[in-house]
Parts: structure tokens; C-alpha cells; sequence
């Protein structure tokens, strides 16, 4: 190349890719997508964040927010979400959030919808019993790795003796009657798919109220089994719900360096907590759990 070559080539680029592009005054935009219809009931949608923050604003009217509780609304304003003509059954999924209502008479139509966020290896749930009584179901779901205050209105951090949350934040609200009156008390059944979890493991449902600051875990009224003849679902059974629900795996200590203990003593796990030592049955003494035993 010359430097008359590079002469050319800078001059024929200015004309190419001028600096500044004239207005075309001929030319005009209009509105695409104005008059999308919404989803329609019983059906489940996927869409972009912005669309689909579209859509959820506009069955949650002014006080109800993304962050906010439906159930602490008062009866007037539950009734103008809740009520026929306004409430559909359907599920709405982005990649961020997603948002299933269910009115549980519809179960031929509702059992069996799953509720998701499009990405790679998302938690699913799916509702096999509703509770006797309940008229409305709302689900959400939201990422438990990166949740923040503007999702929940709240913070999951991981808990001790426990791996990282295994499924999303699952927000289950349930209302009765034909006035909508928060129902938390009564069993409620839903299948959720954890990836990668195959048929075992230890996994415990954690729990926060809408009044609460931290998940606290369920000791009693809540179970978490492998489903019959599906690879990585849980069932889940739970006496109450109208709270946000989080499921973590036991950390099995013992599989790190014996658990502490020493070489000749049987590590012990504790769901929940630190493993413990205790005595071979061939070893004749007793081993203190700790680094120096």
C-alpha cells in the first residue's frame, strides 16, 4: 500500500460514512404492537421484561404493586382485582419474573400449568391441590440468587448449613370465598422441578411471612419428596401458605475431611446443622469432634 492508496481509501470511506446523516423528511414512524391483545385466560404467555411488566401493571391497579402483598389490601380494593371481569386465569413468564392467577374451580384447565421464568434450568411449579375452599391462587416466582428489594419488597439470604437455595422465590397467596379473604390456614400441594437434583438429597422448605424479615424453616407442616417416576420433581406439601416459600439442600459435612472429626471416628451429619463424631464401633474410645481430637 502507498500513501495514495490510503488517499482513495480515506475519501471514498467519508463519502461512504458520512459524519452526520440528513434528516429524511419524507419519512415517518408509527405505533407497532399498540393493540396487542393481553393474555388471553387459561393460556400461559411468554414475553419480554418490558411487555410483561406491561401486562402485570395493568391487573395491578393502584395500591397494589410487584413488591406488594395482595392479601393486606383491604377488602375493597382485593375485590376490584380479584372479582370476575378483572381476574383471568393464566400465566405470565419473562426471563426475570414470573406471575401465575388461578381460580381453582377451573382445575381441568389450571392443574397442571406450569409456572416459570424463560431461562436455562428454572425452577417449575406446578399446583396439584389447591386447598379445599379457595376461589383465587397467585404465584410468583423470582430468581432466589440474585432477588432484590425491588422484586419482593425483601432480601433471601443463604442460610447456615445449607448450599445455595435450590429453586426460586415462590410467593403463594390464596384467598376464599366470594369476597376474597386471605386463606392461609389448609393444605396446599405443588410440584416443583429442581434441576439437576435427581432422586436425592435433603432439601427443607424455608419460609417468610409478610409480616417477617428472614426465611425461617419449616420444621413441621411441610414435606418435600421425589415424585413418582419424574427425574428432578419434588412434591410439596405445606399446611399453610400466604408466604414466601424457598427450598435449600442440607450441606452434608462429612464429605469435607471426615466432617472434622478424626480419622478413626464416624462423621455424623445433622440436617441443619454441624455434623457431629461419634464412636467407631470397633474403636474403643471415644473421639471428641474437633480439630485436635
Amino acid at each position: 500500500e502507498t500513501y495514495a492508496d490510503h488517499t482513495r481509501l480515506a475519501a471514498s470511506t467519508t463519502k461512504l460514512y458520512p459524519a452526520s446523516v440528513p434528516l429524511d423528511a419524507a419519512a415517518s414512524m408509527t405505533r407497532l404492537c399498540h393493540d396487542v391483545p393481553w393474555c388471553p385466560p387459561t393460556s400461559t404467555c411468554a414475553m419480554t421484561r418490558l411487555r410483561f411488566n406491561t401486562e402485570l401493571n395493568h391487573f395491578l391497579t393502584a395500591p397494589a404493586t410487584q413488591t406488594s402483598w395482595i392479601l393486606q389490601l383491604t377488602a375493597a380494593q382485593r375485590n376490584m382485582l380479584l372479582r370476575d371481569g378483572s381476574f383471568e386465569t393464566n400465566v405470565l413468564l419473562s426471563p426475570t419474573r414470573a406471575y401465575g392467577r388461578f381460580r381453582p374451580e377451573e382445575s381441568r384447565a389450571v392443574v397442571g400449568q406450569h409456572v416459570y421464568r424463560t431461562v436455562p434450568a428454572a425452577t417449575r411449579v406446578s399446583v396439584t391441590d389447591f386447598g379445599a375452599g379457595a376461589t383465587r391462587t397467585l404465584i410468583t416466582l423470582v430468581d432466589s440468587q440474585t432477588v432484590d428489594e425491588d422484586e419482593l419488597g425483601r432480601l433471601f439470604p443463604k442460610q447456615d448449613h445449607y448450599n445455595h437455595w435450590a429453586t426460586d422465590v415462590i410467593r403463594i397467596e390464596r384467598f376464599s370465598g366470594s369476597d376474597f379473604a386471605p386463606m392461609a390456614s389448609g393444605t396446599f400441594v405443588f410440584d416443583v422441578y429442581i434441576p439437576h437434583s435427581g432422586a436425592t438429597g435433603s432439601y427443607q422448605v424455608f419460609k417468610t411471612t409478610p409480616t417477617g424479615t428472614t426465611p425461617e424453616q419449616v420444621v413441621a407442616g411441610a414435606t418435600v419428596v421425589p415424585k413418582t417416576g419424574s427425574i428432578n420433581w419434588w412434591t410439596v406439601t405445606v399446611d399453610r401458605v400466604n408466604a414466601d416459600f424457598v427450598i435449600a439442600e442440607d450441606t452434608n459435612e462429612c464429605l469435607v475431611e471426615n466432617g472434622g472429626c478424626h480419622e478413626k471416628a464416624a462423621c455424623v451429619n445433622v440436617l441443619g446443622g454441624p455434623s457431629t463424631c461419634a464412636c467407631q464401633t470397633t474403636a474403643g474410645e471415644v473421639w471428641v469432634a474437633t480439630e485436635d481430637a
